[in-house]
């Protein structure tokens, strides 16, 4: 059976902008609820949550685990923190099924027709990984996402 686990770092550091005022909160995670204690904790960098429940990464300094930690050396952007995520591909036909790994956030004011925004974010492949993948985007809703239920 083929299995490959690609881990990326994202170092979301959004600048979605109309009159240069960034919508996303908390883009640079750096405010938590708590230090997390384990890395599957974004939920702690509110308010950002892994809809898919699966185990998205939380890497802040307050727990030792930046800029050093299972995945490699990555230093944030800019301040104590950053998110990342896993994909895994797996077949024993030669087809490959994705698993992926999100996470995702309330955007503060709504997204208003006919005005341009912009959306930038910062990923790094983690210094452990073998491949990376080169379709990473976002994705944007009127409802929250939830695909655990």
């Amino acid at each position: 059976m083929k299995h490959i686990i690609i881990t990326s770092w994202l170092l979301f550091f959004f600048n979605i902008c109309t009159a240069q005022k960034n919508i996303v909160p908390n883009p640079g995670f750096e405010d938590t609820l708590a230090c997390p204690q384990f890395i599957d904790q974004v939920n702690l960098a509110y308010p950002w949550y892994d809809p898919t429940g699966m185990t998205s990464d939380y890497w802040n300094i307050c727990n030792g685990s930046v800029p050093d930690n299972w995945t490699g050396y990555q230093n944030p952007h800019t301040g104590n923190a950053y998110c990342g995520f896993a994909i895994s591909f797996q077949g024993d036909t030669g087809i490959e099924y994705p698993i992926r790994e999100y996470i995702s956030a309330p955007l503060s004011n709504l997204l208003i027709g006919g005005k341009t925004y912009f959306i930038g974010f910062y990923v790094s492949l983690s210094d452990y990984s073998l491949y990376g993948a080169n379709n990473i985007g976002v994705y944007f809703s009127q409802n929250k996402i939830d695909s655990t239920s």
